[in-house]
């Protein structure tokens, strides 16, 4: 009995246990490849694996299931351990811990990570973030960011001048008809200077301009389009585009 007692209480949340938890709160659930690139550091898929599994136990995680071809493993931050306090300490008006649209917000995930290589980028938020004001999200205006439920919110210098904007992902064109409301949302707006919108989708792309077209009239275009496949194979620059044919080129970091 007292071996079986000692086995139990050897269980210690780590650092980063921690940092798997703040993740997956700002996430709203991800893979476990994605967990061990952003987190584990070089660490063995079975490292990685016994690790989540531990936190499943223990009552931290909690696990769902994605079918894409064959199933996969979606962890998330369970209630109890927002209840502990070291994730978040009261509930958000919009508390999301599980994703309800997991291809969309998987996605996101790896957007965050790319984006984060481009030289311009200065502070990058998802969701979560937004909405909890964590994570470095009061330092910002983002009462337009909430109120329109951006995908994320991204702040990138260029020529010394910084600009606050947001990130929409769009996978499917089920969409299409909230564009131009939203549109007309996002020129009001006096602390959204840009919006990226990104799609796998050439034809999604190509309507998201035409609708700025029709909807911007004589202003400056905040809306720039860039697809998927730019995005995550591209090495050297970004070019995003705006209704005018114009090009936002954005350099990725040096490499060292």
């Amino acid at each position: 009995m007292k071996c079986l007692q000692e086995k139990k209480h050897r269980f210690s949340l780590t650092p980063r246990d921690i940092k798997i938890c703040r993740y997956l709160f700002a996430t709203k659930g991800a893979l476990s490849s994605q967990i061990a690139r952003d987190l584990f550091n070089g660490a063995t898929r079975q490292v990685v694996n016994r690790r989540l599994k531990t936190l499943v136990r223990e009552g931290f995680l909690e696990r769902g299931s994605i079918f894409k071809g064959r199933a996969k493993t979606l962890y998330f931050v369970s209630k109890k351990a927002m209840k502990k306090g070291f994730v978040y300490n009261f509930e958000l008006p919009r508390m999301e811990l599980k994703t309800c649209q997991p291809f969309h917000d998987l996605e996101l995930i790896d957007v965050k990570r790319k984006m984060q290589t481009i030289e311009c980028v200065r502070h990058y938020l998802m969701e979560n973030e937004i909405q909890s004001d964590l994570f470095g999200a009061c330092s910002y205006d983002l009462s337009d960011i909430k109120r329109l439920n951006s995908d994320a919110f991204v702040q990138i210098c260029i020529d010394e001048e910084v600009y606050s904007g947001a990130i929409e992902l769009e996978i499917s064109d089920k969409g299409k008809a909230r564009y131009a409301p939203l549109f007309r949302e996002y020129y009001k707006s006096e602390t959204v200077d840009f919006v990226f919108y990104l799609s796998d989708s050439r034809a999604v792309l190509n309507y998201v301009l035409q609708v700025d077209r029709q909807v911007r009239g004589d202003e400056d275009p905040k809306i720039f389009t860039l697809s998927l496949e730019d995005l995550f194979q591209s090495t050297d620059s970004l070019a995003f585009v705006n209704s005018m044919g114009g090009k936002l080129n954005v350099p990725f970091k040096k490499r060292v």
